[in-house]
């Protein structure tokens, strides 16, 4: 894996922003099906933002049906 994100501007709606930027990655093929995200702490690093955002931001992928967490394993797209 080997996608590499821009820091994410301040503003409203961080998490936005990040789902949007990682939403963008997948739909462009940068991420395919099967592909495992990045962990929490390697997002928060690429973006320069919370943990808790990067959080809210797999939570927005997942409610979108684009992704799926698997406990103790990571978050793999869909």
């Amino acid at each position: 894996m080997s996608a590499q994100f821009k820091p994410i501007t301040p503003g409203a709606y961080l998490s936005d922003q990040v789902a949007d930027a990682m939403v963008a990655e997948i739909r462009a093929g940068r991420l395919a099906v099967g592909a495992k995200l990045p962990t929490e702490a390697a997002l928060v690093g690429q973006f320069q933002v919370s943990r808790t955002v990067v959080r809210e931001a797999i939570s927005r992928l997942k409610s979108l049906g684009l992704v799926d967490s698997r406990q103790g394993s990571g978050v793999y797209v869909k």
